[in-house]
Parts: structure tokens; C-alpha cells; sequence
């Protein structure tokens, strides 16, 4: 039985029968795997804290698994635990949304590399300083949803490809259904959609085509990172066709003044 060896991020975890734990990671080298560890409740020697959520782990797992099974987790050690996110619980609001949005789009053993590195890289950050919370949350949907072929159109209007340039002096608005900005003659046609502005359109690609770093140097007001996270938080949902319900968690847990 061959084995696989590779960096991971638990994403979900399931108690299993009186001692095991199933572990959803997502991992460098195969995407999203799913594995059982065996007594992984029962002694925490084992694998210490290299299974708890959102740390950076090097795994060891079968890569085929048993009959009917799922495959054996072997070995796990901690390689960074984000500490701070966990002490916060607000920041593990935001995380467990980033880890269900993984869960939601991806499937068992699809490559995941760019995913992984997204997901590591805003752990890492957020852990670092947990006052950008509201700007990773944001950078991380629109470049999750250019990882899946999701990413909405920003650059001109989604119906008649009006540059943005040209269509932003008559108004702009923003429209799931068409999958992204329309300009004024086509709302009119379309009848639906939410206005939004040419700066937040402009920060919003920003984010998406930069590096994490450069992407974190983008200034948003208060009113247009409100505005954009809502944008996303509809979009985001609306085109995985599926409820995030860690999202529903996060946005009550902002109301609480």
C-alpha cells in the first residue's frame, strides 16, 4: 500500500466510534483528502494537536484505502498552529468560512496546490494580525472564486461588454444571475441588480489579480469594504449553489454589537 507524505490543512473533523476521528485535510500534493485516524481520541500522544483546525500538519496516509474504508492516517505532526485565530472567535468565524468554501467546491483528490497556498497564506496572516480579519475575508473569496472559474466581471458590463471606463459615468450595477457588473441600458433591460461604484469594482480587482502582500496594500474605505464583502458574501453562495452555513454564523456574529 503505497503512502503519500505532504503539508495539510484540517478543514473538518468527525468523531468516528468510541476513539477515531475522520480528518477532511486540504493537502499540497493531492487537494482535499479525507482520512481516518485510528484512536486519535482516545490518546493524545499520538498525534497531539497536528489535527486540530486550520494548522499547517505534514501527514503520512495510505493512498489507497482499505476495503470500503477511507484511507489510514498514519502520522501527523504540527508544523505551525495559528494560535491567535483560535483565541478568537471572530477569526475562526472567517476561517471556518474559507474551510467551507473548500469543502463545498472541491472534490476527494483533485489538485490543489493554488487552493492550498491560498488557504495557508491568509491563516498565516490573519494569525499574524487578526485586525485584518475583514480584508483577508475579502481577498480570499475573489481569488477563491478565480480558482474555480467563478470569478465575477468586473472589467465591463456581463450582457453587452461595455468597458468600465465608458459605462461608469451613466451608473454601474451588479447582478448574480448575469454574473457580474451591468451597465445602466442593460439594468433598464434587466430590471435587477444592487448600484456599486467604479472605485470598489477597481479595489475588487485589485485583490484578485495581485499577490496576497500587494493585495493587502489596497486602501478600502469602511462603506467599500462593507459594500464589496456583501457583494461576495451574495455572489459567492449564489454561483456555488449551495448555503455556506459558516457565512450565516459569520454575519450574525458581526451584527453583535
Amino acid at each position: 500500500m503505497g503512502l503519500v507524505t505532504t503539508h495539510a490543512i484540517p478543514i473538518k473533523t468527525v468523531a468516528y466510534g468510541e476513539a477515531d476521528l475522520i480528518v477532511t485535510f486540504l493537502t499540497r500534493a493531492e487537494g482535499r483528502v479525507t482520512c481516518i485516524a485510528k484512536a486519535a481520541r482516545k490518546s493524545r500522544k499520538r498525534f497531539g494537536g497536528s489535527l486540530s483546525l486550520f494548522c499547517i500538519t505534514q501527514i503520512v496516509y495510505s493512498q489507497k484505502p482499505q476495503k470500503g474504508g477511507l484511507p489510514l492516517l498514519s502520522e501527523a505532526s504540527a508544523i505551525r498552529s495559528f494560535e491567535n485565530i483560535l483565541a478568537d472567535v471572530s477569526c475562526v468565524a472567517y476561517a471556518s468560512c474559507w474551510a467551507e468554501l473548500v469543502l463545498r467546491w472541491t472534490h476527494e483528490g483533485e489538485p490543489g496546490e493554488e487552493l492550498f497556498n491560498l488557504l495557508s497564506g491568509v491563516l498565516s496572516l490573519l494569525d499574524f494580525d487578526t485586525g485584518q480579519a475583514g480584508r483577508l475575508h475579502l481577498i480570499y473569496q475573489m481569488r477563491f472564486l478565480l480558482l474555480a472559474g467563478m470569478a465575477p466581471r468586473l472589467d465591463s458590463c456581463a450582457v453587452c461588454s461595455k468597458p468600465l471606463d465608458e459605462a461608469a459615468p451613466d451608473g454601474l450595477w451588479f447582478d448574480n444571475r448575469a454574473g457580474g457588473l451591468l451597465c445602466k441600458t442593460c439594468f433598464d433591460e434587466k430590471g435587477r441588480g444592487v448600484r456599486v461604484d467604479a472605485g470598489t469594482i477597481k479595489l475588487l480587482s485589485w485583490t484578485g489579480k495581485n499577490s496576497l502582500d500587494q493585495a493587502l496594500r489596497a486602501r478600502f474605505s469602511g462603506p467599500a469594504l462593507m459594500n464589496a464583502t456583501k457583494l461576495l458574501e451574495s455572489f459567492t453562495p449564489f454561483h456555488l449553489g449551495q448555503t455556506i452555513k459558516s457565512l450565516d454564523f459569520l454575519r450574525r456574529l458581526r451584527e453583535v454589537p
